[in-house]
């Protein structure tokens, strides 16, 4: 199980590192949120496909009746959580909506123990609450003079929702499918959506320059292709929830970066912030899975 912890680590590495590095390119006016959104699952759409056509044509071979499985994973999990929370970051500060969408574990574990897929203790209550208050603590949400809107809120709430899907249907489609297959179709779903919403010769042109296409060729695969990769492979082998509890590894990696590369302060609060989440971590990774109910699957927890 330890394996699988650690690939939720690399993910929550590489998502938080591709987080500063998207607001570096937006804030170098090479990019906004609707462009990194598409560009990073269309061009690592293409990547994971041509790897697979390759060296695992098997892992393209899937019932036609499963499809829409892929598609949900796709659309309402990869697509909505990142560009949710990008919009709600230009209507709103970046900590709250941080914050908001790092709920989803909360979720998460509230959703799995009332299916009877996952029990419920103190150490699991502990972890979760160590890994938000940690996670407040780190971005620096308490500090006056937030700004926060109605549709920021609704927006993150929503990144939320949609981040927490993602565990729940990764956990799901790891019993039955490779995470090689359901993260080829999951990303093809999420680029053919985009290309719905941003035609492919405006998409084209707007990625035409090497200056912006590089960049974001980076950027889709330390954002998308490796991190998502990773999470599928750790929900193959840790309960959805605390794969979520690992997850919000993150921010401490996004606020450490950040001060690091963008020079962004980083506080003694945010110190705490980050060894709570670390605290988190290791009871997570200390304590057995807690007793499930009769309704449980062999191997969801």
């Amino acid at each position: 199980m330890f394996t699988g912890y650690l690939f939720i680590l690399v993910a929550a590495t590489f998502w938080g590192a591709s987080a500063v590095y998207a607001k570096h390119l937006c804030g170098m006016g090479m990019a906004d949120p609707l462009l990194i959104s598409q560009a990073r699952v269309s061009f690592g759409w293409v990547l994971i496909l041509a790897y697979l056509a390759l060296r695992d044509r098997a892992a393209l071979r899937v019932g036609g009746r499963d499809l829409w499985r892929f598609a949900l994973l796709g659309i309402l999990g990869m697509a909505g959580s990142n560009y949710l929370l990008y919009y709600a970051m230009q209507r709103m500060d970046t900590a709250i909506a941080d914050v908001i969408q790092f709920t989803a574990p909360v979720l998460v574990a509230l959703w799995m123990w009332r299916r009877g897929f996952e029990g419920f203790d103190k150490p699991k209550a502990a972890a979760l609450a160590l890994s938000f208050i940690g996670t407040v603590l780190a971005l620096g949400a308490l500090v006056g003079g937030r700004t926060v809107s109605a549709a920021g809120l609704a927006a993150a709430s929503a990144s939320a929702l949609s981040y927490a899907f993602v565990l729940v249907w990764g956990k799901h489609l790891s019993r039955q499918y490779r995470p090689a297959t359901y993260l080829h179709y999951s990303m093809l779903a999420s680029a053919a959506f985009w290309l719905c919403v941003v035609p492919p010769w405006r998409f084209a042109a707007r990625v035409a320059e090497l200056r912006v296409l590089v960049p974001l060729l980076v950027l889709s695969v330390t954002s998308s292709v490796i991190p998502f990769a990773c999470l599928y492979e750790g929900l193959r082998r840790v309960p959805a929830t605390r794969a979520g509890i690992v997850s919000t590894f993150e921010p401490a990696v996004i606020v450490v970066l950040a001060w690091a590369f963008l020079g962004e302060a980083l506080g003694g609060v945010q110190l705490v912030g980050i060894a709570m989440v670390l605290a988190a971590i290791v009871i997570v990774e200390a304590y057995p899975a807690a007793a499930v109910g009769k309704r449980v699957r062999a191997g969801t927890d």
